[in-house]
Parts: structure tokens; C-alpha cells; sequence
């Protein structure tokens, strides 16, 4: 078994967020119902006007208003939970996260806080890897991924992945 290649990753609060909105937004397409819901209530706050011509407007405005609040407290509450993530894992720190070791039949993961217990994940248990252009996200399972910035690894970010590209299965890893 010969070790491949190894990554010490360190992450800042940019390249957190842009994966937590990777993974929300695009991967998890979870901005779709509070959109949805201010949709549908500015809707009806267009139907009642139309409808109930002689009202005072009060049921139309409130609806609006709703329709207005809710995608905005929505991604508001996300984007303060975000942060308080950032700072909870002192990612401002630019901190050395975790370590990762390729092998041919399996990757190892070491968590930098932990006593350095090395966890193997055989490649066949990965769930599925993305490719942006500075960074790939390795995804253990569909709700916990490890994050690769290119610049980081023993060799090219391109190589990097075409190396997890050769050794996951097919159709588990896509460009995004």
C-alpha cells in the first residue's frame, strides 16, 4: 500500500462559507421553500385584492409583508449561523483543520484537535466528491464532506482530482 499523496488542510472563513453555500444552496437546493412560501404569499396577497375590492387592504398588506419576511429571516438566521460556525471553530485563526492521506484502497482522516486517531475510509464507503475550480469537496457521507483547497495537497489541486475521479465510483464525482 503506497501512500499517494497527503493534505494538511487549513480553512478561513471564505473558503467556509463558500462550501456551506455549495452545500446548501446548490447540492441541498434548501433555498427553494422560504422562497417558495414568499411566493405563494405574496400570490395570495395578490388574489385578495382582486377579490375583496371594498376591504381595507390590512389581510393584502399583511400577506405582502410575510411574503417579504420570511425568505428574509430565512437567509438572515443562515447567514448569522454561519458565522457563529466560523467563530466557534476559530476559522479566523486560519487553523490547520484535519489531514488526509490517499492510498490506493482507502483514505485516512485525522481531526487536528484530536490526539492524531487516524480514521480509514475505503474508498467504495465515499459518498460522492464535486470539483470547483480552486477546491473539492470529499463527501464521507450526504451530510458530512471534507474540504480540499487546491494549494494544499502534496500535488496539483487538477491532479488531486483526477486521482479521486480514478479511485471512486462512477458517476460519484462531478465538476460544479
Amino acid at each position: 500500500m503506497k501512500q499517494d499523496i497527503s493534505i494538511q488542510v487549513k480553512l478561513d472563513p471564505r473558503q467556509y462559507r463558500r462550501f456551506v453555500n455549495f452545500d446548501n444552496f446548490k447540492r441541498q437546493r434548501r433555498w427553494f421553500v422560504p422562497l417558495l412560501v414568499g411566493v405563494i404569499m405574496i400570490s395570495l396577497c395578490i388574489v385578495d385584492l382582486l377579490l375583496d375590492k371594498g376591504a381595507s387592504g390590512t389581510t393584502a398588506g399583511l400577506l405582502f409583508g410575510l411574503g417579504l419576511a420570511v425568505p428574509m429571516v430565512c437567509f438572515g438566521l443562515y447567514a448569522v449561523q454561519v458565522e457563529a460556525q466560523i467563530a466557534s471553530q476559530k476559522l479566523k485563526e486560519n487553523p490547520l483543520v484535519y489531514e488526509l492521506r490517499f492510498f490506493d484502497d482507502h483514505i485516512s482522516v485525522t481531526a487536528a484537535t484530536q490526539q492524531r486517531n487516524w480514521v480509514d475510509v475505503p474508498w467504495e464507503n465515499l459518498w460522492a466528491a464535486f470539483r470547483r475550480t480552486d477546491v473539492t469537496y470529499l463527501y464521507v457521507n450526504s451530510g458530512r464532506a471534507l474540504i480540499l483547497p487546491d494549494g494544499q495537497a502534496t500535488l496539483p489541486g487538477d491532479n488531486l482530482w483526477t486521482f479521486i475521479e480514478a479511485h471512486m465510483r462512477e458517476g460519484s464525482c462531478r465538476k460544479v
